[in-house]
């Protein structure tokens, strides 16, 4: 090191010798020789709200059959208040619990940011996001926005946290940082009431998609397996309904139809149809329930695209 250069930093080699306070110089070509990753601190003074969450998502909520949704993954509702200024400045810091230097093999996390329309309800599907969080396996991840609140004063925002392959218990911490005064909660996770049936399509059930009722080039729609589902209570008003959820390999585009005038009969016709869950989608395909009545027997079709 330069006589200039330890003018410039106040570096003090004697006392550096006899006062060890952690703090030493290193050339750049020795940092990329020694070095795997640098970590660099900001003053947190630039920011006065912060919230920290430190939690688990365990092994078994993770999705079946590797289909990749977010049903059961940990999400948050934030919601950042009015401000007199033009803009302001929100972090988002995901920190995984490591014990092996940080690095965890395919452990590869993110967080997900969603533009919040439904009042903090829970989202399943990966699209839509207004961040797509980048997969890493460093034990750090570090959303920035910069909030204009001259076109939304206060913003409401869903926050998923996803791990790509789920090979074990995820424990973390999430920290939230802002320029401006704000509120986060967690979704639950989980409702008062599931059931799981587990099931297959066969060469004699795997009908496919509807295809008209004049199509008798395969079997018809109604040869798709079909369970029958029956409520003791109506659907709460509250912001979270009954979900039915398909999870099969991510191979199949699948889909679900729902009708409740059939008495628990399979589903022949579209027409009859209640609900359905759109487009296929790559393994797996769910439902939010509408005006659930008690007592009622409901027909639930799984089908693929193809037959």
């Amino acid at each position: 090191m330069t006589s200039e250069v330890k003018q410039a930093l106040g570096y003090d080699v004697l006392g550096a010798l006899q006062y060890d306070n952690g703090i030493f110089y290193i050339d750049y070509a020795s940092v990329v020789q020694h070095f795997r990753s640098i970590y660099i601190n900001w003053n947190p003074e630039l920011f006065r709200h912060r919230c920290v969450f430190h939690l688990s998502c365990p092994l078994e909520d993770k999705p079946h059959h590797g289909s990749r949704h977010l049903a059961r993954n940990p999400q948050y509702h934030l919601v950042v208040h009015t401000t007199e200024r033009p803009k302001d400045y929100l972090w988002i810091l995901l920190s995984r619990h490591t014990v092996d230097g940080g690095y965890m093999g395919n452990d590869y996390t993110t967080v997900h940011l969603y533009k919040d329309e439904n009042n903090g309800k829970r989202v399943i599907s990966l699209s839509d996001r207004i961040h797509e969080g980048s997969y890493t396996s460093n034990p750090h991840y570090l959303v920035r926005l910069d909030l204009d609140r001259t076109t939304c004063a206060s913003p409401k925002y869903l926050l998923a946290v996803d791990q790509l392959e789920w090979t074990s218990t995820l424990n973390y911490t999430l920290s939230i940082f802002c320029t401006a005064p704000f509120e986060m909660n967690e979704i639950p996770r989980y409702f008062a009431y599931q059931v799981v049936r587990d099931g297959e399509w066969t060469p004699h059930t795997a009908a496919g998609s509807w295809r008209g009722a004049d199509d008798s080039s395969g079997p018809p729609f109604s040869a798709n397996p079909h369970f029958r589902l029956r409520f003791r209570s109506s659907s709460p008003s509250t912001a979270q309904r009954p979900i039915l959820l398909l999870e099969t390999r991510e191979a199949l585009y699948v889909g679900l139809r729902v009708a409740s005038d059939l008495n628990g009969g399979r589903i022949k016709a579209v027409k009859k149809t209640m609900q359905g869950s759109g487009a296929y989608r790559p393994g797996y395909a769910y439902i939010e329930l509408n005006d659930i009545l008690p007592d009622v027997l409901y027909s639930v079709a799984v089908s693929t695209f193809d037959p």
